[in-house]
């Protein structure tokens, strides 16, 4: 039991990493057009994840979901979010805005909140609220400050939390979902690279064959990992990918941070880290989509 439960620790956090580094990976690819790159992640994925799917003896799980009319229509969804999540960071990367990708990351948590509110009725405690205005009064001072909305992140988060409550109510395995929204993807992603200049140069294809396989495996790592540790230390653990990012937008590529981005963030970290105790303390009222 100590040897698995060691073995998801080692999974997650392998998962978070590789997240947490796209940055550098899609720097790589940085005159590549956006849509073109995200044609190339969508087929160079979808293979991997069906001979990974096979492997693991899923495939006959994976037919029967498409009889299943409501969980289509709810995978419909998800794949929209997933294709606009994917498309608006590979842009963010692209046009140097890491540093408010990661604030998507980060709002995630507290969006998720909004959106259990929203579509399944759930309540709040006063320590829930205190974490969802502590989020929405750093946007509101960034805003206020500088005359800039961080919009790109705030669709990034929405994106992800949308996402999230889909896969909840489709209730669908997290492997067979993945490949199922990455084939309804397919279409969408062979006219992205029909529309595309085609990419050039033996780097730019062994990247893009990298980028896809990188887009799949965290996901396998993570699931792996969801098999044999708690989801708090999960969830918590995934805090990590942003953190890394965000650091890697300010240290690495020396994205502008200022006075009014370290508060807007600090308010932002302060109501995440008061989400997280209440989720401790009242796990069974905050409980995370997915």
């Amino acid at each position: 039991m100590e040897r698995e439960y060691f073995k998801g620790l080692v999974l997650a956090w392998a998962a978070n990493i590789l997240w947490g580094v796209y940055p550098i990976l899609f720097k790589q690819l940085d005159g590549l057009d956006p849509g073109a790159f995200v044609g190339y992640r969508i087929l160079y994925s979808t293979p991997f994840l069906v001979v990974v799917v096979v492997v693991m003896r899923q495939h006959h799980a994976f037919l029967q979901l498409w009889r299943n009319a409501a969980v289509l229509r709810y995978l419909i969804i998800s794949t929209a979010m997933m294709g606009l999540s994917w498309g608006l960071y590979v842009w963010c990367v692209q046009n140097d805005r890491i540093v408010e990708s990661s604030l998507g990351y980060f709002l995630t948590p507290v969006l998720n909140v909004l959106v259990g509110v929203a579509m399944f009725r759930e309540r709040l405690d006063r320590s829930q609220w205190l974490a969802v205005g502590m989020a929405a009064a750093g946007v509101v001072y960034m805003a206020a400050a500088t005359g800039y909305v961080p919009w790109f992140g705030l669709v990034l988060g929405l994106a992800f939390a949308l996402y999230g409550a889909a896969r909840k109510l489709a209730q669908v395995e997290a492997l067979n979902g993945v490949l199922a929204e990455t084939l309804m993807l397919l279409p969408i992603g062979v006219v992205l690279l029909y529309m595309a200049p085609p990419a050039t140069g033996e780097s730019n294809v062994a990247w893009l064959a990298v980028a896809g396989i990188a887009t799949a495996l965290p996901l396998i790592w993570y699931v792996a990992a969801a098999r044999r540790i708690e989801m708090a230390t999960l969830g918590n653990l995934f805090y990590f990918c942003p953190t890394l990012s965000f650091l890697i937008g300010v240290l690495l590529y020396h994205e502008p941070f200022t006075r009014h981005h370290l508060v807007m963030f600090a308010l932002i970290w302060g109501g995440l880290a008061v989400y997280s105790f209440s989720g401790r303390i009242a796990p069974r009222r905050a409980r995370p989509f997915g």
